[in-house]
């Protein structure tokens, strides 16, 4: 798996039909059911099914795959700082969404993923480095940025987005590499919102749906911008059309991931505590 964090839809059905067995495969190691032996590809391959079910957002199954290549990875005495990087990564971003007594642990996940990463750069002739090189380094320095904005760190996290966007000059218009344009924006909305400048806010999340549909479609990434502008939305004082939005973003929720799913329930507090808000307190209850 080409670990760039932009969901590959198209690859998803095929993805689900191996994903029992990677999980099969991980209990039968942790359990010590049958013996087998700790390798690299076994680790990658455990690192591959859990990102697949994080970009399904399906993070309470993608984590324990995750773990246990890393676990595995502590095993072996190997030099594979980039794959190990991949996991940090991935492991990061779900376990900052967990709240925010794990975000010094993210932060740390990622610092060292970049610091991976740095190295790896440094290490490589430019002949040999590659544009996807490219974008997994700065991919990691947008999600410690993102990380930041966790503990309302926006002033040290905004410089870090500006230079991402030179990059993403640098690789194409936003028609040529949409995902990355949308991160930006949507990082750029939280951080206006921050300010205060709601209307800048407003214009960077609307930017940042459209382009995330533009590369994505109607993804959980999508949803999650969509959720994220509902949430400017209210900041601004706009409490109408913020419920307006979190009621679709959770009837999109509840057809993809179901009723009891971690992204279900966080839609359903958040128009529960609309509808509150607007004084409506049945529909809240």
């Amino acid at each position: 798996m080409l670990l760039i964090a932009v969901p590959a839809l198209f690859q998803w059905p095929i993805y689900i039909k191996y994903i029992p067995h990677i999980l099969s495969l991980r209990r039968v190691y942790v359990d010590s059911i049958i013996t087998l032996s700790p390798s690299v590809d076994f680790a990658r391959l455990l690192a591959d099914g859990g990102t697949s079910l994080w970009e399904r957002a399906l993070t309470s199954e993608a984590l324990p795959l995750l773990e246990s290549a890393e676990s595995l990875m502590d095993t072996l005495e190997c030099n594979e700082d980039m794959l190990r990087a991949n996991i940090n990564i991935i492991i990061s971003i779900i376990i900052e969404g967990e709240g925010i007594a794990r975000i010094p642990e993210s932060l740390n996940r990622l610092q060292d993923a970049m610091n991976a990463r740095l190295r790896y750069q440094k290490q490589t002739p430019a002949e040999i480095y590659t544009k996807n090189d490219e974008i997994l380094l700065y991919n990691v320095q947008s999600d410690y940025a993102c990380c930041l904005l966790q503990q309302n760190n926006y002033v040290q996290a905004e410089p870090i987005f500006n230079r991402c966007l030179q990059k993403y000059r640098e690789w194409g218009t936003e028609e040529e590499v949409p995902y990355e344009y949308s991160k930006y924006n949507h990082n750029m909305g939280l951080c206006s919102m921050y300010r205060g400048d709601f209307e800048a806010a407003v214009a960077f999340a609307d930017r940042s749906v459209h382009l995330m549909h533009l590369a994505t479609g109607d993804s959980p990434t999508t949803y999650s911008w969509k959720f994220n502008k509902a949430c400017i939305l209210l900041q601004s004082g706009d409490i109408q059309r913020a419920l307006e939005l979190h009621c679709e973003v959770l009837e999109w929720r509840i057809q993809q991931h179901g009723v009891t799913s971690y992204w279900t329930a966080q839609s359903y507090y958040a128009v529960g505590a609309l509808q509150a808000m607007a004084g409506n307190l049945p529909a809240a209850e």
